[in-house]
């Protein structure tokens, strides 16, 4: 018997944000400030986001953002060219503090 998805909402996705942060170093931390989103926000990522309206993007650096892809249930950092559209799907499973500390090995000092 198969299971009915169901998008995550802001709430629970507010508190994946919380669990993350607190795990991440003072170097994660600062990116993380200067990077995350006040309000996450829902973009547009065609067709597999369709159903649950888009998927959240929690955080922005140059012209990648860092979004929730709550399918697979992990953050994935991915291009864009148009604010509210993501260029690219991608499926890692990875927590908030991985995906930081990826970014943050990734960019220069």
């Amino acid at each position: 018997m198969a299971t009915s998805w169901e998008p995550i909402s802001e709430e629970a996705l507010r508190i994946e944000l919380a669990n993350g942060e607190v795990l991440l170093d003072a170097a994660g931390q600062s990116l993380w400030h200067r990077i995350r989103l006040q309000k996450p926000a829902k973009w547009c990522l065609s067709p597999q986001g369709d159903e649950g309206g888009g998927f959240w993007v929690v955080a922005k650096l140059g012209s990648e953002v860092l979004w929730f892809n709550d399918i697979e249930d992990g953050f994935n950092w991915s291009q864009y060219t148009q604010q509210g559209l993501i260029s690219e799907y991608c499926c890692e499973q990875s927590s908030l503090d991985e995906a930081v500390r990826r970014k943050l090995a990734s960019v220069p000092a």
